[in-house]
């Protein structure tokens, strides 16, 4: 019967193991091969007729569509065309005309490219007709464009097979905002870094694909451990606009602009209200507008609200990104084939590091090693420190009627090639560095004065005034590319500890024109940090912000020396006085220094608790302080568990420190504690004179003990300043950075600097409580014998020396 017990549990146990063995792998299968969603019309549009400017149905003109008139049939398109996030865009040349290119975000073909080559092909009245090129509904031809007549139906309108409009799918975000990868099938690869049409991977590395970044065909620096999605909300299978939708739109639940008192608000427009005038001021939603950090956080995450309030949850769910953005525009040189554009990209291996043996291959993501980049830390327009790329870019300028104005590149170009080919001759002479009589990339750099000075010269003989550089830092946001919460930094030392993220710098560019430090544009963030060149290297040293205290990394080191000083200083001592103590005992031949004894009990159950609890007590805070101060001095532990027990030690302390405070005082033994003002400086310098002198030849101690009078002058000074002082304000300031974690406000309670200085008040005093620690536990030591009075705090009884004197009175 046991066998057969034993046999079921162990085929029970193989099952299991198979059945999650099976479920893994289909995961991992359906997450590297699975197919690309197929993207379907709406059912819900119905047929319509796509209308020129005049109004008439485009079959019938034969001209290019206008948005405002074709959509303006059933929505209110002036209204979309007014109330649109794209507006901002139209500055920009390659995308002048968003706010009326509605095929580009609510086709299921969308053809960006068509659009862009039709802009600058100068073709602006076609350019949203041809983000339809490839749908079957119109045509490009030597003679113009040809819509297809088979597309339409006798009253104008598409037939129902065309009418390709749906809700914006990443697809649609992805002709303008950064590398969208859907195809499961096919790995992953970015073939032109600096294609302008992935700005948000351009900028800041961020892409959006459910694929494992150990799938893609790149050439990525420890790519077969990375075995997560380059964005887990794409791998989750959500789309851009679950975050970024509609203002108005009824179905969106916006908790993040509620009142506190509201969970959930009706007022809201109706599906025909929002079809009428759907507002195209897209939302930005937060993470909070989903998730809820305290249910995922609180189980280990200490101090949860002030960490929610000070960091913002891109910090540690974003930790490194592994698409190259570009770093450095240097768009001083023009480059050997005429374009005005030298570019440095981030997180790329140096040349040298890249296998000599590497095929010269293009595109650069595969023939160069990929190592990936940490984003810097900059606090935002919230007070938040989020994680940021910054882009510098050096520009020529000039004056033109009292205005600073961009030199073109047409100028630019005149400048190093006037015959448009060669560069000039004086060029050539002054950047030839190898002598070859040719320039390499390489020697494309401004970096002495007469080589700025030899191009602005060259500018103004153009008529250019005042030729100059200048340059400038964006920083660019970064929201996606969130990874799988077991990816996410979950090691408190990343912060806390001497290597922190926090105020790291981050290469800015490995070179700079002679004379020129680009001004850091801080329109987005609330850092104020500074540009930093050393060896011709420029870096961007983030704000050192004393208002935010991170523990184990934001020190004050005169403290720390002060606190190092006085303990080390006291431990010597204490050395030094016990082995001359030793020696002179050897010398003179006494054992003790000790007149007749007799045993008395001194110490009640209650004190000897209270002391021993709180001994323990302070000595565990003193170690974990000390971890959780120097975290890289004690890597074996777990910072987060330190806090823990540092946390609980704390509280045993403080219910502790109660409980003697109203023991003694109702008592009275707190008198023993207090020092005696009569007579005090006389009694204080007989008893320092014993530790100096008498301590050494074996005299008995001065003062005797009794149970009402347990302590020595020296001893009572020393008292009353630890239970008087230290110890309450290693109290206070203990409960101010513990209360922190659930009423932030207390952070900046006197100032922005509130916590830095309670720290700090609270690291002095632990230096101080821990060099008191070492003298009271090396004059445990003076008492019989070494450890007579530590036995005497077990056991409550002492031998305490006799007043000879006194004894012989009361005998008379």
């Amino acid at each position: 019967m046991q066998r057969k017990l034993v046999s079921l549990l162990i085929f029970t146990a193989l099952l299991a193991v198979m059945a999650a063995g099976v479920t893994l792998g289909v995961h991992q299968v359906l997450a590297e091969e699975g197919s690309t969603p197929e993207v379907t019309p709406s059912p819900m549009h119905p047929a319509y007729a796509l209308l020129d400017a005049d109004g008439i149905p485009v079959i019938h003109s034969g001209k290019p569509a206008d948005m405002l008139k074709t959509c303006g049939q059933c929505h209110d398109a002036e209204f979309i065309a007014t109330h649109a996030t794209h507006t901002k865009a139209e500055g920009i040349a390659r995308y002048e005309g968003m706010t009326e290119a509605c095929f580009l975000c609510h086709s299921t073909q969308p053809n960006g490219l068509a659009r862009q080559l039709a802009l600058a092909d100068g073709e602006k009245e076609w350019a949203n007709t041809a983000v339809l090129l490839g749908s079957g509904i119109v045509a490009k031809t030597d003679d113009g464009w040809v819509w297809n007549p088979d597309a339409f139906g006798p009253d104008g309108k598409l037939k129902p097979d065309y009418v390709n409009i749906t809700q914006p799918t990443n697809a649609n975000c992805a002709q303008c905002h950064g590398v969208v990868h859907t195809d499961l099938k096919t790995p992953l690869i970015i073939v032109d870094p600096l294609d302008p049409d992935n700005w948000e991977t351009l900028t800041t590395g961020q892409v959006v694909s459910p694929q494992r970044i150990s799938a893609s065909a790149m050439n990525i620096e420890g790519k077969a451990d990375l075995q997560y999605a380059w964005d887990v909300h794409a791998e989750r299978g959500l789309q851009c606009v679950d975050c970024h939708s509609s203002a108005n739109n009824p179905s969106a639940r916006r908790y993040a602009e509620l009142p506190d008192y509201l969970t959930y608000d009706p007022r809201h427009p109706s599906v025909g209200e929002y079809l009428e005038k759907p507002d195209h001021v897209l939302t930005q939603e937060n993470c909070q507008a989903c998730h809820d950090p305290e249910a995922s956080h609180k189980d280990w995450l200490p101090y949860l609200d002030l960490h929610m309030s000070k960091v913002a949850c891109e910090t540690c769910h974003v930790p490194k990104l592994y698409a190259p953005p570009v770093e450095t525009y240097d768009r001083t040189v023009v480059m050997p084939d005429g374009v005005v554009n030298k570019a440095v990209l981030r997180g790329m291996a140096p040349v040298e590091k890249t296998p000599p043996d590497a095929p010269e291959v293009e595109p650069i993501t595969v023939s160069q090693l990929i190592t990936g980049y940490q984003p810097v830390l900059l606090k935002n327009k919230d007070g938040k420190l989020a994680p940021y790329n910054m882009v510098t870019t050096y520009e020529w300028v000039y004056e033109k009627d009292g205005k600073t104005v961009l030199v073109s590149d047409e100028d630019l170009e005149k400048a190093w090639m006037p015959d448009g080919k060669t560069y000039a001759a004086d060029i050539v002479a002054a950047f030839d560095a190898n002598g070859d009589g040719k320039l390499s990339i390489d020697e494309l750099s401004l970096d002495t004065q007469d080589k700025v000075d030899l191009i602005a010269k060259r500018l103004s003989d153009l008529g250019l005034k005042n030729a100059h550089i200048v340059g400038n830092v964006v920083p660019y946001a970064i929201h996606h590319s969130v990874v799988q919460s077991d990816y996410a930094i979950q090691d408190c030392r990343a912060c806390h500890g001497p290597d922190s993220r926090v105020g790291k710098a981050i290469e800015l560019s490995p070179f700079a024109p002679a004379g020129v430090t680009p001004e850091v544009d801080t329109t987005d963030i609330a850092d104020h940090g500074q540009v930093v060149n050393e060896s011709g290297v420029l870096y961007y040293q983030p704000e050192q912000n004393e208002a935010l205290y991170v523990a184990g990394h934001s020190k004050v080191r005169w403290i720390d020396l002060l606190g190092i000083l006085a303990f080390v200083g006291t431990l010597l001592g204490v050395l030094a006085h016990g082995g001359a103590r030793v020696y002179f005992a050897k010398k003179l031949g006494y054992k003790h220094h000790h007149g007749p004894t007799k045993r008395e009990y001194l110490y009640t159950g209650a004190e000897r608790f209270w002391h021993w609890l709180q001994a323990v007590s302070i000595v565990g805070l003193l170690f974990t302080g000390l971890i959780i101060h120097n975290p890289d001095l004690f890597g074996g532990f777990s910072f987060r568990r330190v806090v823990f027990v540092h946390t609980v030690l704390g509280w045993i302390f403080a219910i502790n420190f109660i409980f003697a405070a109203y023991y003694h005082l109702s008592t009275g033994y707190i008198k023993q504690y207090l020092p005696k003002p009569q007579g005090l400086f006389n009694r204080v310098i007989l008893q320092a004179k014993f530790y100096a002198e008498g301590i050494f030849k074996g005299e008995p101690h001065p003062f005797k003990k009794t149970f009402w009078d347990k302590l020595n002058p020296m001893q009572r000074l020393a008292y009353f300043s630890l239970l008087f002082g230290m110890l309450p304000i290693q109290l206070i300031t203990g409960l101010w950075l513990w209360a922190a974690r659930i009423w932030p406000q207390l952070a900046t309670l006197f100032g922005d600097a509130t916590m830095t200085w309670v720290a700090a008040i609270h690291t002095l005093d632990a230096w101080m409580i821990g060099t008191f620690v070492v003298a009271h536990i090396y004059l445990t030591t003076t008492g019989e014998t070494p450890f007579a009075y530590i036995e005497a705090m077990i056991t409550g009884w002492e031998d305490v020396e006799v007043d000879e004197e006194g004894e012989a009175a009361k005998a008379a």
